[in-house]
């Protein structure tokens, strides 16, 4: 995307998360104007502790709307994805399913999710093909399919303002 022109004011603001002054930048940037706070690729990497205050102080903001992706335990146990990463985690991180019940503890509201199967299926069905064929020839195993009501994907939450 990095040659993608925005539609609206962008503004990339560097903190570190875990620390209430770097958060409180972070707000302070957005004020009371609409925006929409991307923390895609983040969460699963911060305590639930750090989740719980970064929703809590979103929720007082101008924020409106909040895009998150979040695979499920049982996405992440069938495709190993975690594997290595384990030690990168900070020390009581949560896992996706229990971040989205922080964010609507928060007050925040599902009004669009993505799920990464079904998505994926529809998108490129020959590239998944081929993937799961280049697997079994490697020998590697076969990768189970998610339960139909797996909640991995794309999440985009809202909030009143």
């Amino acid at each position: 995307m990095a040659g993608t022109e925005p539609k609206c004011p962008l503004e990339r603001v560097g903190a570190d998360l875990r620390d209430p002054v770097g958060r409180a930048a972070v707000f302070a940037a957005i004020g009371k104007g609409r925006a929409i706070l991307i923390t895609e690729g983040l969460l699963m990497y911060l305590a639930g502790a750090t989740i719980e205050a970064l929703a809590a102080e979103a929720a007082q903001t101008g924020l409106t709307h909040w895009l998150m992706e979040m695979a499920s335990p049982e996405m992440v146990r069938r495709m190993g994805i975690l594997k290595g990463f384990e030690n990168v985690r900070a020390e009581g991180h949560i896992d996706g399913v229990q971040t989205i019940a922080v964010l609507e503890k928060y007050g925040w509201r599902r009004e669009q999710f993505r799920n990464y199967q079904a998505d994926l299926w529809a998108a490129a069905p020959e590239r998944v093909t081929a993937f799961k064929q280049e697997r079994e020839a490697a020998g590697a195993p076969p990768i189970e399919p998610a339960p139909a009501d797996d909640p991995s994907g794309i999440y985009v939450f809202g909030r009143a303002k």
